[in-house]
């Protein structure tokens, strides 16, 4: 599924989210394997961002 600056999918049954996200990094992403991942602080950031443009309450 793609939505407005979001790829949505399964893989393996697991649900993937990949999002926009348009400030600077905290930190360096860490690399797992092939890939890069935000860290705990960026992490945190981003929710926090979501939580704030959101007008509806949601477990995040």
């Amino acid at each position: 599924m793609l939505e407005p600056q979001a790829l949505i999918f399964e893989l393996d049954d697991i649900k993937v989210s990949l999002f926009e996200y348009k400030y600077p990094l905290l930190k360096q992403p860490d690399k797992v394997g092939k890939l890069y991942l935000a860290s705990d602080e960026d992490i945190a950031c981003m929710k926090m961002s979501a939580i704030a443009q959101r007008g509806l309450k949601k477990d995040f």
